[in-house]
């Protein structure tokens, strides 16, 4: 191969006025929402991980911000942090089209009355710095008391709420598992998860039950030691640039997590970083 340089020109960042700064996340290094799935088998310490990932990740549950949690059964961790914190964890219960579409709605609801509310707020700085304001920006700020009923210590004011769907123990949705109408539903959510401002986490038993759209557009998968490594050879076709293209470097570094018989597990990382670790704190380079 032969690479040429025939000029100057350089590609480069757009930067747009008005956008968002989101927090950088704790366990990635950068303020991507997720996509991600917890693997492994029953008893690995799925749920626990998860709830630990909230923990460290402290502003998902701050403000605005809200866990959306689906499962079938309330787990008593489920219930420890719906005592824990009441306004910004809610346990949906089981995951069908019904109860995904009500939640999306309630989403979509958060977004616009936050809007709304930073909209006065912005009008309301502009009134303070004396600035000009248009008759209907003036109107607006009369009709809302001159945001006399915004909530200004517990509002965010530097990006829209944060909202994270956890699916647990729900491969019996179609949604998640099929190919059919609602599968579709879904996976459209799942790609432009992030236009709503919304991390996605699956936990599951079974890797390949989960539809091979929704596994290629994950960017954070989190492996727990599995009985057979024919489940390794499997699914590594799907992040093999991380291990070097060899299988045999996947399989030997799930083999060192299962020797610490601690619940540890393996995480993969591609989104702008890209990294492969034991837990979150542990770099393997290979």
């Amino acid at each position: 191969m032969k690479i040429v340089k025939i000029n100057d020109l350089k590609t480069g960042l757009i930067k747009t006025s008005g956008g968002f700064k989101f927090p950088n996340y704790k366990t990635t290094g950068e303020s991507s929402f997720m996509a991600g799935l917890l693997a492994g088998v029953k008893n690995a310490g799925k749920t626990n991980t998860m709830c630990n990932i909230l923990e460290i990740e402290k502003h998902l549950m701050e403000k605005d911000n809200k866990v959306l949690w689906f499962s079938g059964s309330r787990d008593d961790k489920v219930k420890l942090f719906e005592a824990k914190y009441p306004n910004n964890f809610i346990y949906i219960g089981a995951l069908d089209l019904e109860s995904f579409n009500n939640t999306i709605e309630m989403v979509k609801r958060n977004i616009e009355e936050w809007g709304k509310k930073f909209k006065l707020v912005s009008i309301l700085e502009k009134y303070l710095l004396k600035h000009k304001l248009t008759p209907e920006e003036l109107q607006e700020l009369e009709n809302a008391s001159y945001c006399n009923d915004v909530d200004f210590e517990n509002m965010n004011l530097e990006y829209p709420p944060i909202h994270s769907l956890v699916l647990d123990d729900s491969l019996g949705s179609d949604l998640i598992s099929g190919y059919g109408k609602n599968a579709k539903i879904f996976q459209r959510f799942f790609i432009a998860h992030r236009h709503l401002y919304t991390n996605v986490f699956i936990l599951s038993q079974h890797i390949k039950s989960i539809s091979r759209p929704l596994r290629v557009n994950l960017n954070t998968i989190i492996v727990f030691p599995m009985r057979s490594t024919d489940i390794y050879s499997s699914i590594f076709p799907e992040f093999s640039n991380l291990f070097k293209n060899k299988l045999e470097n996947f399989i030997n570094i799930m083999n060192v997590i299962e020797e610490k018989n601690n619940h540890s597990f393996l995480t993969i990382y591609q989104d702008k970083n890209k990294f492969v670790r034991i837990n979150f704190d542990e770099e393997v380079i290979f």
